[in-house]
């Protein structure tokens, strides 16, 4: 008889862990399957298995002596954390014994379980039916990435049996078949927490199954699901204690049909109240009308000309009483006019990414400064015509600035698509470079700011370099800094090793990370004193 496993998350994957530079931080890359299962034998439980071919397979056996006692060894037993059962890539060993045995083995304690695509298949079914039903009372999170077609429905009537599942993703699912969406929904009433991403549904278009009861729902992510506006905007109205929002859709074919409002009823109906994060991700770029939809029932508008009134601002306010964190990727006339409009009636906000806002446009309707004073992270790109007066627009953005006293994050982003380097014309365009100079005070005068990224394709000017030298000793989030700033960056970059904080070349190396994981390394190495160079290596 085996004894219970303490594991609390295996993962499977066939296809990863091979990519990163040090093969140390992957759990293990084995060559057969005993060099897979010895860690969690070995390592990380107290369990003594026999030698079993069944479990191995013919190609995977101990082979000597040595290495079998090293296998059959017993360590002190812990509770560990996560779990990774990793398959070379070039490796063809039939899984089916293997999965076999592990069916046999209680995991009593497993909490998280990962699927990827070569683990799963019609012949095994049985098998991990039998797994699941075997930490049917510790399971609680479920993971299914990288299939062609989703498991068949015997496959989600197991997953009914499991009462403490909560929560479910799906990634790279593939098509889903009428009674698959059927039982999959129907588990779905269960969850709180469900990400879909490339599961597609839209050969199910003009079918009719039952609408699933998401009232349990907290958290809810689509991406690219291939459902038709209306079926999604009614899932959504079913989710009446939802949290957190993340939909994106990069479907020609869903842009072209966006006169049907994704959040009409949901929004109309109140049951998004509880709304604490949105992020909304709309391509192409010309699908920007569905922002807009519901805005218009709620007596918004979104059209040059027609300016919003004090109670268009209370109605939004009360639709979204507990946003916090709001961002959008979608820089039409709809999707900028959309952000200001939250900017300015959801007084609540702590974290807000705009990929586009003009300046025009943010003097004409919020003119006396955000309702969001405690802001707290802001990532924007403004934008300024070719004709306009550059430093009036940027005298008025510093005021908007200056009112966000807890502002901590501060990022002035560009249009690096569209940006050469080599070209003069736009180097002074779309962003806030040409008053920093003369406005560095004012954001000197926000007391709370923590980090500062400038546009880094260009040189920084003697007068930054020296605003920065000064006031770093508060900043832990520095970015802007890359190749192209050689000669202006050598004062810069000497005081930074003096001090620790870090070079050059690990902030090049940074390019593309979110504010958030600098800061906690920045803040780390000041602790500690330790570069955080040396932390990445």
């Amino acid at each position: 008889m085996h004894h219970a496993l303490q594991l609390v998350e295996i993962r499977i994957n066939i296809r990863r862990y091979l990519r990163t530079r040090d093969l140390k931080q992957c759990i293990l890359v084995c060559r057969d399957w005993w060099r897979t299962f010895e860690p969690l034998i070995c390592n990380k439980a107290s369990v003594r298995l026999r030698r079993h071919e069944s479990v191995f397979g013919p190609q995977g056996q101990p082979t000597n002596d040595d290495e079998w006692n090293q296998f059959n060894q017993v360590s002190t037993p812990r509770q560990p954390s996560a779990y990774s059962i990793v398959r070379h890539r070039h490796q063809v060993y039939s899984l089916g014994s293997f999965r076999l045995e592990l069916a046999k083995i209680p995991f009593c304690n497993l909490r998280s379980i990962v699927l990827a695509s070569g683990v799963f298949n019609s012949n095994d079914l049985a098998s991990w039916i039998h797994f699941l039903r075997g930490c049917k009372d510790s399971l609680q999170k479920l993971e299914l990435s990288g299939f062609r077609t989703l498991p068949d429905v015997h496959f989600w009537e197991t997953l009914m049996i499991l009462p403490r599942l909560r929560k479910l993703q799906i990634q790279h699912g593939g098509i889903v078949e009428y009674d698959q969406a059927k039982a999959f929904w129907k588990v779905c009433s269960r969850l709180e927490s469900l990400k879909l991403q490339q599961t597609f549904f839209t050969h199910l278009t003009g079918t009719s199954y039952p609408y699933p009861d998401l009232s349990n729902m907290k958290e809810l992510f689509l991406f690219n699901i291939g459902m038709e506006f209306e079926r999604q905007g009614r899932i959504l109205a079913q989710c009446g204690q939802l949290r957190r929002l993340w939909w994106r859709t990069s479907q020609k074919s869903e842009a072209r049909t966006g006169v049907i409002p994704l959040f009409e009823d949901a929004i109309l109906s109140r049951r998004l109240s509880r709304l604490e994060g949105v992020k909304i991700e709309l391509r192409p770029k010309n699908s920007g009308i569905l922002l807009s939809s519901w805005l218009k029932r709620v007596g918004c508008t979104l059209f040059p000309g027609k300016p919003w009134s004090s109670e268009t601002l209370f109605t939004i306010k009360d639709y979204f009483p507990r946003l916090t964190e709001f961002s959008i990727d979608d820089s039409t006339d709809k999707g900028r006019r959309l952000s200001l409009l939250l900017l300015m009636s959801c007084p609540n906000l702590r974290t807000v990414t705009a990929p586009l806002l003009k300046v025009s446009e943010i003097m004409e309707l919020t003119p006396r400064g955000w309702a969001c004073a405690g802001l707290r992270r802001l990532s924007v790109y403004f934008e300024m015509d070719n004709d306009d007066d550059k430093g009036e627009y940027n005298r008025f953005i510093l005021r908007h600035l200056s009112t966000l006293t807890e502002l901590e994050v501060l990022l002035l982003n560009g249009p690096d698509k569209e940006y050469d380097v080599r070209s003069s014309k736009n180097r002074f365009i779309g962003n806030l470079k040409v008053c920093l100079a003369s406005g560095l005070d004012i954001l000197a005068e926000l007391k709370y700011l923590r980090g500062v990224s400038l546009p880094g394709h260009q040189p920084w000017t003697r007068v930054e370099l020296d605003w920065v030298k000064e006031h770093w000793t508060r900043l832990t989030d520095l970015g802007g800094i890359n190749k192209h700033n050689k000669v202006a960056e050598k004062g810069l970059e000497r005081e930074m090793k003096a001090r620790g904080l870090l070079s050059v070349e690990c902030m090049d190396d940074f390019k593309g990370l979110y504010p958030a994981n600098l800061v906690s390394i920045f803040q780390f190495s000041r602790a500690k004193g330790i570069r955080v160079s040396d932390v990445v290596r």
